[in-house]
């Protein structure tokens, strides 16, 4: 998995983990509140060659206003 630069703090943000699962072919995501453990994770769907994971880091959804 390549490394790239990441907020230094996990307030307000969520890690969404998106990687292609090699034995059944399908896309797969997960949602993380630590960037440690969304690069376990990541690190862990990368058992094959043609695997793959990305990691991005988004802000956290909160109680937004609803809107009529």
């Amino acid at each position: 998995m390549t490394k790239q630069a990441a907020p230094k703090t996990d307030h307000g943000t969520e890690y969404h983990v998106h990687y292609l699962d090699a034995e059944s072919g399908r896309l797969g995501h997960e949602t993380f509140d630590h960037l440690a453990e969304a690069e376990r994770f990541a690190d862990s769907k990368l058992s094959a060659p043609e695997s793959w994971a990305t990691v991005d880091a988004v802000p956290a959804a909160g109680e937004g206003r609803l809107v009529a």
